[in-house]
């Protein structure tokens, strides 16, 4: 027997909906924004690495500078922080909120230790970059072989 042409994409739609409720319970994550409660959300970022430091870059549009906490141990960042949603959505008929809003943190560990006292950030047109210097790495030395 086969299924009409609608049927198929209501059961692939009833499938989504029960993966979405099954990663909201699994990750303890509440969805409900408002009444006090806003959802955890992750913010995108880029890692990578040069011969003397790691560089973070994290896509924070619309964080206040005074929420954001970074943290850092020789083999570990933490950046924790919020982004507060708008009051006039409260106020509004809400037809639909993509931009994420609530609760943040995240952690990076590296393979490689990294000295906390150096670590440098900075925010620039909403991204925070983080320059991580690693322990005891300086840039290479040429040795001049000397002939006997």
């Amino acid at each position: 027997m086969s299924k009409r042409f609608g049927e198929t994409f209501e059961d692939l739609y009833s499938m989504k909906e029960q993966m979405d409720k099954l990663l909201k319970t699994s990750l303890g994550r509440s969805a409900v924004v408002g009444e006090g409660r806003q959802r955890q959300w992750s913010p995108p970022a880029d890692l990578y690495e040069n011969e003397t430091e790691y560089v973070l870059e994290v896509e924070l549009p619309g964080v206040k500078m005074e929420t954001l906490e970074v943290s850092a141990l020789p083999d570990q960042l933490r950046i924790r922080g919020r982004k507060e949603v708008p009051a006039r959505v409260e106020q509004e008929k809400v037809f639909r909120l993509e931009r994420p809003a609530g609760f943040f943190d995240r952690s990076f560990n590296f393979p490689c230790k990294i000295d906390p006292e150096r670590v440098r950030a900075a925010m620039t047109d909403g991204v925070l970059q983080i320059r991580l210097p690693k322990v005891g790495s300086q840039p290479g030395k040429q040795i001049p072989v000397q002939g006997g």
